[in-house]
C-alpha cells in the first residue's frame, strides 16, 4: 500500500482537436510512484482519447501513436519503473459538444531518507 494517493480531475474542452490536445501537468511532490487508477465516467462514447505523459514523452500507452479511448470504465496501471517526480501529464482530445472529465489517482511511496553520517567524535585528551 503506497503512503499517500495523488487524485487529479482533468476536464478536456468540448471541441479539442486531435491534432491540437491539451496537455494538463499533474503536478505533485516527489515520490515513488508505484500505481494509478484512471476513472473514465459514463459519456464520452468513443469522442475522447487521451495518452499519460512524462516530460511530454508520451508513456501510456507504450506506442505514441495510439489514444487510450474509454467509456465507463476504470483502468488500473502498475507503475513500478516508472519515472519519480514531477513530470506526469494527461493530453487529451475531446471531439464532442461537451467537455469531459477524467479522473487520475497517483498511489506514492515516499522517497527512503538516508541519515547523513555524521563525523566521527575525536575525544579530548
Amino acid at each position: 500500500m503506497a503512503n499517500r494517493i495523488e487524485p487529479f480531475s482533468v476536464t478536456i474542452p468540448a471541441a479539442t482537436a486531435i491534432a491540437t490536445p491539451q496537455t494538463t501537468a499533474l503536478v505533485f511532490d516527489d515520490g515513488i510512484v508505484r500505481h494509478m487508477d484512471i476513472t473514465v465516467p459514463p459519456g464520452p462514447s468513443g469522442l475522447v482519447g487521451f495518452v499519460v505523459v512524462y516530460n511530454v514523452q508520451t508513456v501510456i500507452p507504450y506506442k505514441g501513436s495510439n489514444w487510450i479511448i474509454a467509456d465507463d470504465r476504470v483502468i488500473p496501471w502498475d507503475l513500478d519503473g516508472f519515472p519519480t517526480g514531477r513530470g506526469w501529464g494527461l493530453r487529451g482530445y475531446n471531439l464532442d459538444a461537451n467537455p469531459h472529465t477524467i479522473y487520475l489517482e497517483f498511489h506514492v511511496d515516499e522517497i527512503p531518507v538516508t541519515p547523513a553520517r555524521l563525523p566521527a567524535i575525536i575525544p579530548i585528551v
